[in-house]
Parts: structure tokens; sequence; C-alpha cells
């Protein structure tokens, strides 16, 4: 990379400079088996309530992180935001027609 700091070819050099994205792909190669296997309680319950409790665990984890001038935490701010995201995209594409 331009900036001095080595990284593997088998990682995309614009992971270098996004950081956090990084450090995740690097955790990610070598996954252990909780970040990679869906919990047993995620299958038990239908996928509405699933988001819900998502959405309200990640708030509650939101509101916990608050700083004495009571901002949150922004990368937990992301999470949230990205859950809407991801929600929303699978949404989209349930509603596509098959590829089969």
């Amino acid at each position: 990379a331009e900036d001095g700091i080595r990284y593997p070819e088998k990682f995309h050099p614009e992971l270098v400079v996004a950081g956090f994205q990084w450090e995740l792909a690097k955790v990610l190669e070598h996954a252990h088996p909780v970040a990679t296997e869906i919990p047993s309680w995620m299958t038990r319950m239908e996928i509405s309530e699933l988001y819900e409790h998502l959405y309200r665990m990640v708030t509650w984890l939101y509101l916990a992180s608050r700083d004495s001038t009571e901002n949150g935490n922004f990368l937990v701010l992301h999470l949230l935001t990205s859950l809407w995201g991801l929600e929303h995209v699978l949404r989209a594409v349930d509603k596509e027609p098959s590829l089969k």
C-alpha cells in the first residue's frame, strides 16, 4: 500500500485503508465457530420476531454505551443502521423470483 502498511496479497488493498473492515476480514479468514454457526435460538423463531429481538438488543447496547455527554458508541450505532439495511436487503431479495 502507498502508506507503507504491509498486507498479504490475498486481502484487497482497499481493506487496508478501511481499518476495521481489514481487521474483521483477517479474523474471519480463520473464524471461530462462534462467528460462523447459527445459534439454535435463532432458528426457533420467526424472522420478524428475530429482528425485533436483535433491534431491541442493539438498542440497549447503544444506550448502555453512552458516555458522560450522553453520546452512544458510534460503532454500535453503525451496527443498528447496518441491521436495518440487512433486514431491508433480505426482504427485497426474498421478493425476487428465484434464479433456479
